[in-house]
């Protein structure tokens, strides 16, 4: 019995494991640089449902595009401020598909 309980909860730990692993969290600082402008763009997912997205041209310490507002995801659906698009994590990527439009994000480094 005692094994048997044992080998439950490893198995039970391991799928745990295994679901956190296979999506990773949207929370967190996302970036994505655009070598052809020079800029750089940072997109962030507070767990209060709140997000900042700006773009930082290169050599500059003020954002020349600023906004911030709500979210929700569910499943792979996305809603910023009401306007729905679909998204995608994967270990360290960040996919954001907005009517056939993809845009790619990289984890930033903390």
């Amino acid at each position: 019995m005692k094994k048997t309980l044992s080998v439950g909860l490893l198995l039970a730990l391991c799928l745990v494991l295994l679901a956190s692993c296979a999506g990773g969290s949207l929370t967190g600082t996302w970036s994505h640089k655009d070598k052809n402008a020079a800029v750089t763009y940072t997109l962030s997912f507070a767990e209060d449902g709140t997000y900042v997205y700006a773009g930082l041209n290169d050599g500059e310490t003020t954002p020349t595009d600023l906004m911030t507002g709500s979210y929700k995801a569910d499943g792979d659906l996305l809603m910023f401020d009401g306007h729905a698009c679909t998204y995608k994590v994967d270990a360290s990527s960040l996919t954001i598909t907005v009517h056939d439009v993809i845009f790619s994000f990289d984890r930033a480094a903390d």
